[in-house]
Order: C-alpha cells, then sequence, then structure tokens
C-alpha cells in the first residue's frame, strides 16, 4: 500500500439508499453474475437473457 493511501483512507457515509436505486443497483449485480454464468458454461441462452435484462443495453433486437 502506498503512503498516500493510508493517509488519504476515510470512511464515507452518505446514509440509506433508496429503495428505486438500490433496486436498480441490484438488478445490475444480477445481470452482471447471468453474465459470468453465461461465459463459464458458454450459455448462448444466458447471455441473451442477461442482455434482455440489462438496463444499460437499449435494446436486444438483433
Amino acid at each position: 500500500m502506498y503512503r498516500w493511501q493510508q493517509r488519504s483512507r476515510k470512511k464515507l457515509v452518505v446514509g440509506e439508499i433508496p429503495r428505486f436505486q438500490k433496486s436498480l443497483m441490484e438488478q445490475q449485480v444480477g445481470v452482471e453474475k447471468l453474465v459470468v454464468e453465461a461465459f463459464e458454461e458458454g450459455s448462448y441462452q444466458k447471455l441473451w437473457q442477461a442482455i434482455t435484462l440489462s438496463k444499460t443495453v437499449p435494446s436486444a433486437k438483433k
């Protein structure tokens, strides 16, 4: 660890995350886990499911 990292480490507290934003974050985590599963299993279907669920992909259409 670098010295500047030791000195600048501070706990950041922002309070409770609103339900809507927390739900969006949890959904994205689920999508990312599905992508990893798809890769590990070589599953094209799981990959398309992840793409369809992802809020960062505008459309799953070809």
